[in-house]
């Protein structure tokens, strides 16, 4: 078996190994009914490994990009994932291997106390409630080559009476970026909004659709799908499809997958799966593998989040 895989066999089975320890930890938290919140904090660590990171090679440079987690990312309830496109003109070698571990804490305020239901999924509850909030988070990197990053969160949305809703998320760090959002609920199960993300490299739009909707009883059914432009500083273009679908066994435990694909002068080809159970209303844990083709890199996530 080469190298990197059996590294992300033996990081997937520490994972799937330390489950029952943290379970057994978890017992005496016992279930609590209609359990509202208004503060929600979440811990995260990741581990990506990848054999190579050009996307594109350049005269001298290569157009590169992180993948990276969002637990509490404003632009859509509960987590999802991000990129950073960056010109690499210090490592230009396309069968490099580089890992890095990144640790990431996120706290939310919510304007007001979002209500939970036995018949909902926690998981969605700020969606169901047309919450309104604003977050801070901070995350800490450390690559092979040793230099640490540090990266800062700042965001929010707020979500008028009509179901009109607007977000912003600020991040600074090795990589600046800012992303808008407008956006409207068609119903109480519905969303549809328009993005715009710009960084130091690269500018992306895109139409989202998120419906979570009941399949039967307490079991649901949650999807998210995007499609998006993205323009690069040296007159690169690209176009992007993305969608993540859940499925909710009941209120706690939901389970899914997703794929993304980035087709025209640099390209991606991503596909992962997903799932999160609550332990009770407060706490929950969710875990995250992802895999992305063009650049030979593995994602593994695990993060804590906590709610009161």
């Amino acid at each position: 078996m080469p190298a990197r895989q059996d590294t992300f066999v033996r990081s997937v089975k520490s994972i799937l190994c330390s489950g029952p320890i943290v379970i057994g930890l978890l017992i005496p938290f016992s279930p609590s009914v209609n359990a509202d919140y208004r503060y929600e904090a979440s811990a995260s660590f990741n581990h990506s490994s990848s054999k190579s990171r050009g996307a594109i090679n350049l005269a001298e440079c290569n157009l590169t990009y992180d993948s990276y987690m969002l637990p509490v990312n404003p632009l859509n309830p509960g987590y999802g994932f991000g990129y950073n496109w960056y010109y690499d003109c210090d490592n230009v070698s396309s069968g490099s291997s580089q890992k890095q571990k990144r640790i990431s804490l996120q706290g939310k305020y919510f304007l007001k106390p979002v209500k939970t239901s036995v018949n909902q999924p926690l998981a969605e509850a700020a969606f169901f409630n047309k919450s309104s909030w604003g977050e801070v988070g901070i995350s800490l990197a450390d690559p092979d080559s040793g230099k640490n990053i540090k990266t800062l969160e700042l965001g929010g949305r707020y979500v008028l009476p009509n179901g009109v809703f607007a977000s912003t998320l600020i991040r600074n760090g090795d990589i600046d970026d800012v992303a808008l959002e407008l956006g409207q609920y068609i119903d109480t199960e519905t969303t549809v909004s328009g993005r715009y993300k710009v960084s130091d490299y690269i500018a992306q739009l895109e139409g989202h659709f998120k419906k979570v909707s009941r399949f039967s009883g307490t079991n649901f059914i949650g999807l998210d799908a995007s499609i998006g432009l993205l323009d690069g500083s040296r007159d690169e273009t690209a176009y992007r499809l993305a969608a993540e679908a859940d499925y909710y066994f009941d209120s706690h435990w939901s389970a899914g997958g997703q794929f993304g694909f980035t087709f025209g002068d640099f390209k991606e080809q991503l596909i992962g799966i997903q799932s999160r159970y609550f332990f009770n209303e407060q706490l929950s844990v969710t875990g995250v593998l992802q895999r992305e083709n063009k650049s030979k890199t593995n994602l593994i996530e695990i993060e804590f989040t906590g709610r009161w």
